[in-house]
């Protein structure tokens, strides 16, 4: 699993410099001059490797997607319960790098006040976010299958309602408006989407 501290030599180190620059000052107001100053480098080094700035966000996203969608994978294929899986799964959004609290923040931030950055410059059919979707969306499926949910309940809205959830506890986090969820917490969410209204008796 690639990690941003992995990727090599200067081309890391600018990865890493606008992983810490763009959650504070923005997408917008962080420059590649700035990128290079704290990346240590000069700027056409960072063009070396990167056209734009774009092209460097869209980079970094896809680490981070790469991460976030392998260590989904293991939380679906292992032999939790659905439910357990379900609060890992709304656990994975705050503990994808627990070794690299930057790359946290970062990622807090792009699902939350850089979502559009996300949207308009990685955006595309079948891309790594559609990938999330499914893969969750299938879980939720395979349990209605078992008769454990009404047979009318619509899985789209179920996932709607746990990644409206997850972004917002995500949001609060990276404002510094609370800590990162807990596993209890992260329990009675999904008591409380799966399990209050929608169980079926």
């Amino acid at each position: 699993m690639k990690k941003f501290k992995d990727i090599d030599d200067t081309k890391g180190d600018i990865i890493y410099a606008a992983i810490q620059l763009i959650p504070e000052k923005g997408y917008e107001k962080t420059s590649m001059r700035e990128i290079a100053e704290k990346a240590e480098v000069t700027k056409p080094a960072v063009y070396y490797y990167f056209d734009n700035k774009k092209e460097l966000f869209k980079e970094m996203m896809d680490i981070g997607h790469e991460n976030i969608l392998i260590k989904l994978e293991e939380i679906i294929s292992s032999d939790d319960t659905f439910k357990k899986k379900l609060i890992q799964i709304i656990l994975l959004r705050f503990r994808v790098f627990p070794d690299e609290p930057a790359v946290e923040k970062f990622i807090s931030w792009a699902f939350t006040e850089g979502m559009k950055y996300v949207i308009d410059i990685t955006h595309s059919p079948g891309d790594h976010e559609s990938k999330y979707k499914e893969i969750i969306c299938n879980l939720i499926k395979e349990e209605k299958q078992k008769g454990n949910f009404k047979k009318d309940i619509n899985i789209e809205h179920l996932f709607g309602l746990i990644l409206g959830a997850t972004n917002y506890y995500t949001r609060q986090y990276f404002l510094g408006e609370r800590e990162q969820l807990s596993k209890q917490e992260a329990k009675e969410i999904v008591d409380i989407i799966f399990y209050g209204i929608h169980k079926n008796n």
